[in-house]
């Protein structure tokens, strides 16, 4: 479980309590132990709900990738390329993505074509998803090898990514990263 996961349900038993995850970090901090964050809003995210911790967190900036990018980046026109990078998860919006897909192609469907460059999470069906069938590059059934990811993404003009505010608060993205180091 990530830090996500912090502002659910937590039980009154003092036993299981104990094996929650922020109880975890503030064992492990009182007992010396130190907290390292890649991004600085999960830096504030922390310090601002859990105090008592700021003085055992630690902010490293996540690195953004190096961009592979071709020698020219690929040119504005029609239809427009929009993609959804890395693992398709509800927290991170590919049902929104698939929704903006589908109204898209149905009201102008010369004018951008949508793609995700990633699987989906094992948590969600294709064949029950809406509006997968106004993809022109569906999901793999497997993770991508890092060559065939980079061409799917060199080939995007824009991604589109629908990221929950509650999840994201605490998650570092690496595909966001990838996005901005491709500047996409």
């Amino acid at each position: 479980a990530g830090l996500q996961t912090r502002g659910g349900w937590r039980s009154r038993n003092p036993l299981k309590r104990i094996r929650g995850l922020e109880a975890g970090l503030r064992i492990a901090c009182k007992g010396g132990g130190q907290l390292i964050v890649l991004e600085q809003p999960i830096f504030d995210t922390i310090k601002r709900e859990m105090p008592e911790l700021a003085d055992y967190v630690h902010l490293v900036e996540h690195p953004i990738p190096p961009g592979r990018l071709d020698a020219a980046p690929v040119r504005l026109e029609l239809p427009l390329q929009i993609g959804f990078l890395g693992l398709g998860t509800k927290q991170k919006g590919i049902a929104a993505f698939l929704d903006v897909a589908a109204a898209i192609k149905r009201n102008y469907p010369d004018k951008a074509d949508f793609h995700v460059v990633g699987r989906l999470h094992t948590d969600i069906d294709s064949n029950t998803l809406p509006g997968i069938d106004s993809l022109a590059t569906k999901p793999s059934q497997s993770r991508l090898k890092r060559d065939l990811y980079e061409k799917f993404v060199r080939q995007l003009h824009y991604v589109c990514l629908f990221f929950d505010g509650k999840h994201y608060d605490v998650t570092a993205s690496g595909v966001l990263l990838d996005c901005i180091g491709r500047e996409k």
